[in-house]
């Protein structure tokens, strides 16, 4: 058995010179290399191998790459649910900084009228105000934007335009949402991370024990392991 495992040479992922005298070059498959691809393409091999029980290999039993396989599909779905919300936090995130940097002028305009226009930009720092480019305004990082509109609130009630149109009710709903949206999405992220990251540990785990599958399959059958092997639902193997 030893033996007839060393001859054994199914080309798995690999590109297969099929035509080398007109320097041609084929790149065939025996998995899908795309999440959905391999998720329809591993649940048809689990379920004929799960027919034929006496087909064993070393790396893992049916029932567990079959639970791998379920596992990775889970990964897959759960990331995409966080991805839309993400996307949905997102598309909120920027209204909100649309908004904020909109009337942001009418802070400006009260400390130009507090403290003259020429000594207005000298005062924007106890509002959060700060230099970015060539404009003043909260920042550009969110982080930075959030640290920003609590120095301004501070600064609306240290200078007293509290009860002004664009004062204290005005900016501390904006504050308060700005803060419970970013939150959200540095944990939509968090998870969406981990997520991804046990995708790619499930992903590698079912492609290793496909590709032992196949190369089992050619050592059983050598005579017609290409008819067998895409019976199972593996792609194109060598010419």
């Amino acid at each position: 058995m030893a033996d007839n495992l060393e001859n054994v040479s199914v080309k798995i992922d690999e590109k297969v010179d099929s035509d080398t005298s007109q320097g041609k070059k084929n790149t065939k498959t025996l998995l899908a290399t795309n999440e959905s691809g391999l998720s329809v393409q591993g649940e048809y091999i689990v379920e004929h191998w799960k027919l034929n029980p006496h087909i064993v290999i070393g790396r893992a039993a049916q029932t567990e790459v079959a639970d791998w396989l379920a596992s990775f599909k889970a990964a897959g779905k759960s990331r995409h649910t966080i991805s839309s919300k993400r996307t949905d936090i997102t598309i909120n995130l920027n209204a909100l900084e649309i908004e904020i940097n909109d009337n942001l002028r009418y802070v400006k305009h009260y400390i130009e009228e507090e403290f003259g226009f020429q000594n207005a930009k000298a005062h924007y720092y106890k509002f959060g105000i700060e230099k970015s480019s060539s404009m003043y305004d909260l920042g550009i990082s969110r982080d930075t934007i959030l640290m920003n509109l609590k120095k301004l609130i501070e600064g609306i009630i240290e200078i007293g335009y509290t009860e002004r149109k664009y004062g204290l009710a005005f900016w501390q709903p904006l504050h308060d949402e700005f803060e419970t949206l970013l939150a959200a999405s540095k944990e939509k992220e968090g998870k969406q991370s981990v997520t991804a990251n046990e995708k790619a540990v499930y992903r590698e785990k079912i492609r290793e024990a496909f590709k032992d599958l196949a190369k089992m399959l050619e050592l059983m059958y050598p005579e017609n392991f290409l008819s067998v092997q895409k019976e199972w639902g593996f792609l194109k193997s060598r010419t």
